[in-house]
Formats: structure tokens, sequence, C-alpha cells
């Protein structure tokens, strides 16, 4: 049963992804803030 073997590993990478793309959006928001200076709506 490959299919049932497979699962496992893909949640472990969805976790991986999530935890970047948490670690990541801040930081592209940051340097997208900075690109287009003080005056663009960045909290």
């Amino acid at each position: 049963m490959q299919g049932m073997h497979r699962q496992p590993l893909n949640s472990k990478y969805r976790n991986i992804l999530l935890y970047f793309l948490e670690k990541a959006t801040p930081i592209c928001i940051y340097l997208c803030c900075q690109l287009h200076g003080p005056n663009t709506s960045c909290g």
C-alpha cells in the first residue's frame, strides 16, 4: 500500500512548508515596504 505510506511524508512536508510560509511572509512584507517606501499602506 504505497498510498498509505506516502501520506505521513506529505503531511510532514506540508508542515515544513506552512512553517516556512509563516516565517517568510512578514519578511516579504517588510522587504516590500522597504522597496516601495513609507508611503504605502504597511503596518
